[in-house]
């Protein structure tokens, strides 16, 4: 078998551990001198890593990535891949939600109260109650979007070695 044809197996052997929640089975794919570097240039190395995926897979009960290879270029013991994932699940903070939904609930109740505030109706109260309501709407409708955010694509140059003659993720960067 060529280190090409390792490599898409090794790979691929990953997603499925990942998709299955199968912590111990996923970190058998990377090292632990394994460092990622995000867009922004932020670092995570191997234990915050490990930490991260932890949490993740205890809240994302959902979480499924698909992983799509779109460069291998392997020399001796060291190789790089491009790949593409497309990562499904609940990719959001419910406490945002939960804000959203709050601040919806709050705008209702300020334009409830607007309504019965004692008084004649007049340009400002009718305008109040409709700012109010169309507030809670909008906050609602972002509460929504954001838990309707199911997917998202992102690749990443990924850094393979062969250590104890096995190939190794070391190094990933988000291109």
């Amino acid at each position: 078998m060529s280190d090409h044809q390792e490599l898409g197996q090794r790979r691929e052997a990953l997603a499925q551990a990942v998709n299955s929640h199968d912590l111990e089975a996923a970190l058998s794919f990377i090292d632990p001198s394994f460092v990622a570097m995000t867009k922004r240039g932020v670092s995570v190395g191997y234990k915050d890593m490990v930490s991260m995926v932890e949490q993740m897979f205890a809240a994302e009960k959902d979480y499924q990535e698909t992983v799509e290879i779109e460069q291998i270029e392997a020399t001796g013991d060291s190789a790089k891949l491009v790949v593409r994932r497309i990562e499904r699940g609940r990719l959001h903070d419910p406490k945002q939600v939960g804000l959203f939904n709050g601040l919806a609930i709050m705008c209702l109740f300020l334009g409830f109260m607007s309504m019965i505030r004692a008084g004649e109706w007049d340009f400002q109260k009718i305008f109040a109650v409709v700012g109010f309501a169309v507030f809670a709407v909008g906050f609602f409708g972002l509460a929504l979007f954001i838990q309707r955010s199911r997917e998202r694509t992102v690749r990443y140059h990924e850094t393979w070695r062969t250590i104890d003659g096995s190939w190794l993720m070391v190094e990933e960067q988000e291109l």
